[in-house]
């Protein structure tokens, strides 16, 4: 099983887009069995994502029913629960502790991919998580702002490996992206010279077609509109560069 991190300390980047898609696209087109954990308290992901519930971040943080988890699906979600906001007062080793066992159970069950998708914000969930990855992979937003945090996601990701000796940068992946943007043009461009082994060869268009699909919990490639069929067929090469990246494919 591998364990991948989607992260980024700034909202707003289509992290959680990722992470619905990634889940999505491994299970249906890949037919991997797959797991998703919402760290994040907005809870967007186990929204989309809530007829694949099998369990929820209170059950595991606060009731210590990791034993109990059956992921019997081929997509498994453990959902975000409000006592989550209560995870900064939970030692970051205790909470890696449990996302270990979490790792162990769906290991046991078969489980191909385990996906975190992670507050934006630095804080325990998010360290823990990363203490427990074998792979990261940060949505960049192409505008100023979110290049700025850059540089400091990549200082948090490096002080992590003297703890994780096995968590590997994918890199950055441009997210929101639009074409016709002067800035973003001009912002790739930047970010491709400042960090050229980091930069992902593929990017995430702004498509009204994703944000549809999400808000509706619904897989875009079901979808046969012209403009969903190219966001679905970016979505999966985004997906395939991933699997292959993390040795999956």
């Amino acid at each position: 099983m591998k364990t991948i991190t989607i992260t980024n300390q700034k909202g707003g980047v289509g992290k959680t887009t990722l992470v619905i898609n990634l889940a999505q696209f491994a299970t249906i087109e890949h037919k991997y069995k797959v797991a998703v954990i919402d760290l994040d308290t907005q809870g967007n992901a186990s929204w989309t994502l809530a007829s694949d519930v099998i369990a929820n971040t209170g059950n595991i943080f606060f009731d210590n029913k990791i034993d109990s988890l059956n992921a019997s699906r081929d997509l498994n979600v453990i959902s975000s629960d409000y006592r989550l906001a209560n995870i900064e007062k939970i030692d970051v080793e205790q909470i890696a502790d449990n996302l270990k066992a979490i790792q162990k159970k769906l290991q046991e069950q078969n489980v191909d991919l385990f996906i975190i998708d992670t507050p934006p914000s630095m804080g325990n969930a998010l360290v823990s998580s990363l203490l427990v990855a074998d792979y990261v992979l940060c949505p960049i937003e192409l505008e100023a702002f979110s290049l700025q945090g850059v540089q400091k996601m990549r200082n948090v990701i490096n002080n992590i490996k003297t703890l994780n000796s096995d968590l590997t940068e994918l890199g950055l992946l441009p997210s929101r992206v639009e074409n016709r943007n002067a800035t973003h043009r001009r912002q790739l461009h930047e970010i491709q010279q400042s960090f050229p082994q980091l930069i992902c060869p593929y990017s995430i268009f702004n498509r009204s077609s994703i944000a549809d699909a999400v808000s509706e919990r619904t897989w875009i490639g079901n979808n046969k509109k012209n403009s969903a069929k190219k966001a679905a067929h970016e979505l999966s090469d985004v997906t395939n560069w991933i699997l292959q990246r993390i040795e999956l494919a």
